[in-house]
């Protein structure tokens, strides 16, 4: 697969973004529309999947802000359009996770987003990025919130593979 024109990311890391950042308001129809494209293309592109959860967080009123940034989401898939998930069958059948927390990263109501990606050879088999109902008091407690959620994924997981025949012994 060729390089895109800019190997970034749509969105910076740990942008924090609120509801009311004193842009002015956007037409919200054109918006949703667009969010909503991109939300149906993160079932092939689960690298946009972070990114569209956070321009969704605004859909029923998006600023200026919320809109310059799905753009740069647009610009980042014309950029990247031949990316996607190849897999291959060149190794053996070895589940792999990762989790991860982003503590209090709501500048409008403080609360967390946890997910957790695994993946099988070279492709991802399941991802989830969620907002948390509650308020964590620590990065600790968000990240235990992170592993426990990709935990009960895993054993899910696990069961189903075993249900293959591809019994996971690590």
């Amino acid at each position: 697969m060729e390089q895109c024109r800019s190997a970034a990311k749509p969105l910076q890391q740990n942008l924090k973004l609120s509801s009311d950042d004193g842009t002015k308001e956007v037409d919200s129809t054109m918006y949703r529309q667009l969010v909503g494209s991109l939300i149906y293309l993160t079932t092939t592109r689960p690298d946009l999947a972070y990114f569209v959860s956070v321009l969704s967080l605004f859909m029923s009123k998006p600023h200026e802000s919320h809109w310059v940034l799905a753009k740069s989401v647009l610009r980042y898939l014309s950029g990247t359009s031949n990316y996607g998930i190849l897999y291959t069958d060149t190794s053996d059948v070895i589940l792999t996770g990762f989790s991860d927390s982003d503590w209090a990263s709501n500048l409008d109501d403080q609360r967390s987003i946890i997910g957790y990606t695994f993946r099988i050879r070279s492709g991802v088999i399941a991802c989830s990025s969620k907002k948390k109902h509650i308020v964590v008091l620590s990065s600790c407690e968000a990240e235990y919130q992170a592993l426990c959620a990709a935990t009960c994924e895993v054993i899910w997981l696990r069961r189903l593979l075993n249900n293959a025949g591809e019994e996971q012994k690590e």
